[in-house]
C-alpha cells in the first residue's frame, strides 16, 4: 500500500499517543481511505490517499508508527511524499534517500473507531479540559471552522460516570475526531 503523506495527516499525529506503555495507540491507523491517531482522551481522523491496495485488502487495517509518519518531510507543492507498508516495514518515499522502518504490528489491534464515530443527536452540554482541547485544534489548520457535537449520554454529570465522547469535524468534513467529556450534563 503507499500512502501520500499530507499536511491533514501530519496534523492528526498531535494526538497520537506517545505512552510507551499503549503500543496499539502510538500508531496511525489507516482504513478505507481514513487516518486516525488517538491519545485515549482525543481522537482524531482525516482522509487518505492511498494508492496500490488490492481490493480484497480495502478493509482491512494498517497500522504504522506515528513517530515513523512524523519522519517524513513534507515536499515541495506537487511533489508527495509516500509511505509504502509492506508486511513488516514501511519505506519513506521524501528528499531523504534510502529510508526503510523494520515494524512489528503482531497482536496490535487499534480501539474500535466505528463504535465510537456515532451520529446520534446532539443535546448535552460538556465541560473537557484545555489541554486536550488544544491537542484537538492542533489537527486543524488555522482557517478551519469547527463543529462539535455531543453524543447521547447514557449518565448525567450526577452519576459521576458519563463518559460519552464529543464529536468534532472542520466545516468540509476532512478532519473529524472525538474528545472525551471531563463533565457533562443536560439541559432540563
Amino acid at each position: 500500500m503507499e500512502i501520500i503523506v499530507t499536511e491533514e495527516l501530519r496534523r492528526i499525529l498531535n494526538v497520537a499517543s506517545t505512552d510507551a506503555g499503549r503500543d496499539a495507540i502510538r500508531n496511525v491507523h489507516f482504513r478505507n481511505g481514513k487516518a486516525t491517531t488517538t491519545n485515549g482522551f482525543c481522537l482524531a481522523q482525516t482522509d487518505v490517499e492511498c494508492t496500490d491496495i488490492p481490493e480484497e485488502s480495502l478493509d482491512t487495517p494498517v497500522l504504522v508508527p506515528a513517530d515513523v509518519v512524523k519522519d517524513v518531510k513534507i515536499l515541495k507543492k506537487g511533489t508527495n511524499a509516500l509511505l509504502i507498508v509492506r508486511d513488516k516495514e514501511v519505506e519513506i518515499i521524501d528528499s531523504k534517500p534510502n529510508r526503510v522502518h523494520k515494524v512489528d504490528l503482531n497482536g496490535t489491534t487499534f480501539p474500535d473507531i466505528d463504535r465510537v464515530l456515532n451520529n446520534s443527536p446532539a443535546e448535552y452540554r460538556c465541560l473537557f479540559t484545555v489541554e486536550h482541547l488544544m491537542e484537538v485544534c492542533k489537527c486543524f489548520s488555522k482557517e478551519d471552522i469547527i463543529e462539535f457535537q455531543f453524543t447521547t449520554l447514557k449518565k448525567t454529570a450526577l452519576d459521576k460516570g458519563c463518559n460519552d465522547p464529543i464529536r468534532f469535524k472542520n466545516k468540509d468534513g476532512k478532519v473529524t475526531g472525538l474528545i472525551m467529556p471531563a463533565l457533562a450534563w443536560q439541559d432540563e
